[in-house]
């Protein structure tokens, strides 16, 4: 669907149905804008917007109370990317390579300890047993 005929069929349900709408992670205020037509003034119809950028969440509503979540320490951070990445039944007799450490735990100050970005990450390199 075209973005203009996409908006009227989300307006189409929103007039007959009351609804939570979820967005997740708008960066720029700009993406706010385009869509927020289909949403001005309709009853029942409540919005969840999530974004990394306080200024996005302040730009739709001035009113809201941004809630920042904890993120994880750093040895939370690499624990969580070590299950997820180099996933084994017996840690005691696992050891990863000193140079795969390093590089691990520069990739993860990336991350900013935010436990999806962590687990995506790790993902990504699960399969990944060489340097």
């Amino acid at each position: 669907m075209k973005e203009d005929e996409l908006l009227e069929s989300i307006v189409r349900v929103l007039e007959t149905q009351k609804a939570l709408i979820v967005i997740d992670d708008i960066w720029r205020k700009g993406d706010w804008d385009r869509i927020k037509p289909v949403f001005l003034l309709k009853k029942g119809l409540k919005v969840l917007l999530t974004s990394r950028n306080e200024e996005v969440a302040l730009h739709v509503d001035e009113q809201c109370v941004p809630i920042k979540p904890e993120c994880l320490t750093s040895e939370e951070s690499w624990d969580l990317f070590q299950r997820i990445a180099f996933p084994v039944k017996d840690r005691a007799e696992f050891k990863i390579e000193e140079g795969m450490k390093e590089i691990g735990m520069e990739m993860i100050q990336h991350c900013g300890g935010l436990p999806l970005a962590l687990k995506v990450l790790g993902g990504l390199l699960r399969k990944k047993y060489t340097l």
